[in-house]
């Protein structure tokens, strides 16, 4: 049958990393910024259309 390997060590038990981690940053982290957001959609929207939008919606 298979055979172990010499330096094979068990694993530990870690705790999974949500649990380590501080929740608010990790939040903070997901969250996305509206400033870099909108130069973003900004950028593209005069690539492709050759002028600035007049305004931006969000659609939920």
């Amino acid at each position: 049958m298979g055979r172990k390997k010499k330096n094979e060590k068990k694993k530990k038990h870690e705790v999974p990393r949500a649990e380590r981690e501080d929740r608010h940053a990790l939040y903070q982290q997901s969250v996305q910024d509206p400033g870099y957001e909108t130069e973003l959609a900004t950028h593209y929207f005069e690539q492709r259309v050759g002028r600035r939008p007049m305004s931006l919606r969000e659609d939920f």
